[in-house]
């Protein structure tokens, strides 16, 4: 097939080609969107449906596409390629090819738009605190931004150290076009997967027992898609507008076109939809900078990988990029105060960001305060500069103005402004736990769209619609991460009973049991669940038992090594451990920070000689040692969490007619519809009492229709 552009989003099929078209196929699962949320949710429906030979297919809101996996035009041999990575990068090729040879721009159209997939639309980074948790557990579920992260970085390291290993936050610089080469190059090899480049304009709905179901989707030129399940992972393109000064044009990304038939679908589906607004600063052209002036922030000496399949990162510690720190000032802020009444995005309603604040809103919330800003480089072979901490919407006049004011930017040139966005999205409330939504059976939703913001959360969302959305489809229960399995569990429990008003993003704070929810152990609490649904490999499966093996015999050897503290201290030559008759074991004995494995190995060299060894192990038992007795008392917690969340509700329970729940319950009950007694514990304003009263109905409600 070959294609012929009519408009930016719209494309229509030209030749006589007698191969089969994706009209021809009904898809197990749809993914529309190409960010962070849909590569993650595409490839771990293909992951899934891999062993029953299931289509995928990735669509994007934004632009008409590509699509494929079908292969050869006409004067070529014609053949299918289900999705591999040879046969699409032939079947690339040979488009190119027919458009050099035969036809106009459909060579063209397939590589330009296809640049957009798994682009990095704000800052270059992936990672931080708790958002670096995300990724780890991405990962563990075999999840692609981890390892991708490891090929494509170019400054690596880990935040909060200061603190224990639960609350480190792995962080690393991309190089922005690297990592969007890599990302696309994983998507293409993946089996089962197609890719469609197209606008998505509705919904194709079908009736159900009890709701309706959605089977497909209508490309704006009239094109219908079939599919068995559909996820939505549209970004900030749901009615997108883009602001620069008082210029406001719809779009949700710069050059990028907005979704406003999806849109009109989502609420003529009588969702509940909001708007938030998010903001990108200006890029800034690295050779009219003047570095002298900047503190340099360079890259840790030994970077630690996202994946647990890799023990180093592509790039030689030496060889990282630095990044720059300068900072705002009087001048900069004068600037900004005299120019407000020209920033539309500033005047509207709208809440934005708390965490990731525009510096207009910077400089108002905090008078009289400077404000540092993280210069950050774009690639190794980009001169583009990413000046993190200065998001702003101002006329681009005034943005020069401003950032000239910075040190070391007097001279700076401004490639490309800053500029705030505004969009739709919908009350995650009316989600379930699996992200399917409540009102349309087999429709999900992830990322953005749900009121979350950066791509972490966006991918983490999108790991679990797409199994889910997989696994609905084979008639399998749905993948359920709870707030002691995970932080995606957090973030997902969260956003269904809570909602949110605001641009939500991840904390480590936001988890009662991080102690337990690490990111060094995120591989043992959830590559097994993902290996039993189908989607995690055998090859990372194996990976994991072999260490879990390894690891849970180092940590037997270290229960089995019992003395008392003086014992210790006399074996081991351990100054800073009392003298004391109590017994301890060699692990109990890691609970105190300033002793290390390495330490005690001295007293046991052959006992612990393997576990020396291994550099890798020995960190992880030393973590595990540090907070062992914590996490014993955690597990206590945990176990009365899971009593509580595994205590599931009636779906069709009418809480208007609970008289023991005041109306302000009801009414928030009523909106949620928790599906276990935890996840209404967790709704704002439901009191205790109220919760006993609803587990005692519950009981004699089981009883009654058991």
């Amino acid at each position: 097939m070959v294609y012929e552009a009519r408009s930016l989003h719209t494309l229509r099929f030209i030749g006589n080609f007698r191969c089969r078209t994706y009209r021809d196929l009904t898809y197990d699962v749809i993914v529309v969107g190409g960010g962070h949320a849909g590569t993650e949710s595409a490839a771990a429906a293909a992951r899934n449906g891999s062993r029953m030979t299931a289509a995928t297919l990735i669509s994007f809101p934004d632009l008409l596409l590509v699509a494929a996996c079908y292969a050869r035009v006409n004067k070529f041999e014609r053949r299918r390629v289900e999705g591999r990575a040879s046969s699409c990068v032939n079947f690339i090729s040979h488009l190119w090819m027919g458009y050099r040879e035969c036809f106009s721009v459909a060579g063209f159209v397939l590589q330009s738009h296809f640049r957009s997939e798994s682009e990095m639309s704000c800052n270059p980074s992936f990672g931080g605190i708790g958002k670096g948790h995300l990724i780890r557990e991405i990962d563990a579920l075999d999840g692609l931004c981890g390892r991708i992260c490891d090929i494509s970085g170019i400054n690596y390291k880990v935040l909060n150290k200061r603190k224990g290993p639960a609350v480190w936050g792995l962080r690393a610089q991309m190089d922005r076009n690297l990592y969007r080469t890599n990302m696309q190059k994983e998507i293409l090899k993946t089996p089962n997967l197609s890719l469609l480049q197209g606008s998505v304009a509705d919904l194709i709905l079908s009736p159900g027992m009890n709701q309706q179901v959605v089977s497909g989707v209508q490309l704006d030129n009239g094109n219908v898609i079939k599919g068995r399940s559909v996820v939505l992972t549209t970004g900030t393109f749901l009615r997108g507008k883009i602001y620069i000064g008082n210029t406001v044009v719809y779009g949700g990304r710069i050059n990028e076109v907005a979704s406003i038939g999806l849109a009109k679908t989502i609420e003529d589906l009588k969702f509940t939809i909001g708007r938030l607004k998010t903001g990108t600063p200006p890029r800034l052209d690295g050779k009219t900078i003047d570095y002298k002036k900047l503190g340099v922030q360079h890259g840790d000496e030994k970077p630690i990988p996202f994946s647990f399949l890799n023990r180093n990162v592509n790039i030689k510690p030496e060889d990282q990029l630095p990044c720059f720190l300068t900072s705002t000032n009087p001048l900069t802020h004068s600037i900004v105060v005299k120019n407000l009444h020209s920033s539309q995005h500033v005047k509207e309603e709208v809440r934005g960001p708390r965490y990731c604040p525009s510096i207009e809103s910077k400089v108002i919330r905090f008078k009289g305060r400077n404000h540092q800003i993280f210069l950050e480089p774009e690639g190794f072979n980009s001169s583009v500069i990413y000046p993190n901490g200065i998001s702003c919407t101002l006329p681009e006049q005034i943005q020069i103005s401003m950032v000239r004011s910075i040190r070391g930017l007097e001279d700076v040139e401004i490639i490309q402004p800053g500029y705030g966005v505004e969009y739709d999205y919908i009350d995650p409330r009316q989600l379930k736990s699996s992200l399917e939504t409540r009102k349309v059976s087999r429709l999900f939703f992830a990322g953005q769209i749900n009121g979350t913001t950066g791509y972490e959360e966006a991918a983490a969302q999108g790991i679990v619609a797409g199994i889910n959305s997989s696994l609905i489809v084979k008639g399998m229960p749905p993948l359920i991460l709870d707030r002691a399995d995970g932080y995606i569990g957090v973030l997902i429990d969260d956003l269904t009973t809570r909602g949110t008003t605001e641009p939500y993003r991840m904390f480590t704070s936001r988890a009662e049991f991080r102690l337990r929810l690490r990111p060094d152990n995120a591989d043992l609490r959830l590559t097994e669940k993902g290996f039993k649904l189908g989607l995690v490999s055998e090859h990372r499966f194996k990976n994991m038992s072999i260490f879990k093996a390894n690891f849970d015999k180092a940590i037997n050897t270290l229960k089995e090594l019992k003395l008392s503290e003086s014992g210790w201290k006399e074996r081991c030559n351990l100054s800073t451990v009392r003298h004391s008759g109590e017994f301890k074991s060699g692990l109990e004995m890691l609970v105190n920070s300033r002793i290390s494995l390495s330490d005690i190995s001295k007293g046991f060299p052959v006992e612990l000689s393997n576990i020396m060894e291994d550099d890798y192990l020995c960190s992880r038992v030393e973590i595990e040692g540090n907070y062992i007795n914590a996490i014993e008392r955690q597990n206590k917690d945990v176990s009365e969490l899971r009593r509580l969340e595994y205590l599931e509700l009636p779906d069709n329970l009418d809480y208007k007619r609970l008289d023991f729940l005041d109306a302000e319950e009801k009414e928030k009950l009523c909106t949620v519809s928790p599906q276990t007694l935890g996840s209404a514990s967790r709704i704002d304003g439901i009191s205790a009492s109220s919760l006993v009263q609803l587990l005692k109905f519950v009981k004699k409600y089981r009883q009654i229709h058991p």
